[in-house]
């Protein structure tokens, strides 16, 4: 179950349990993530104030991605771009993407 906490409340370990999106739509962050006091700062400075984190407390659902999916998906990656993360916040990007290409996939096999 996640539970929401103010921005300000954010500490060290807390797992993102939605993706938080900006007024635009664009994922800043995705669920999963494990935050810091950067991330903290980084929400602030795009006037987020609430988010949703895991709460540990239930058995919550997982998308844990296979190893043979997170190839492909690192694959498919790879093809269309040339970028290479170096810093957390684009660490952070490269995490959305796969996760957003292994629901895309796994929805994909579900039809």
């Amino acid at each position: 179950m996640a539970k929401v906490i103010a921005v300000e409340d954010i500490q060290d370990g807390m797992i993102i349990a939605e993706p938080i999106v900006n007024r635009y739509g664009q994922v800043l962050l995705a669920a999963g993530v494990v935050l810091s006091q950067q991330h903290a700062t980084f929400l602030k400075t795009w006037n987020i104030r609430t988010i949703k984190v895991s709460s540990g407390t239930e058995d919550e659902e997982t998308s844990e991605i296979s190893e043979e999916m997170r190839q492909q998906i690192l694959e498919s990656i790879a093809q269309r771009t040339s970028w290479t993360p170096r810093i957390p916040i684009e660490e952070d990007l490269f995490k959305v993407a796969v996760y957003h290409l292994a629901k895309k996939m796994s929805h994909s096999v579900k039809k």
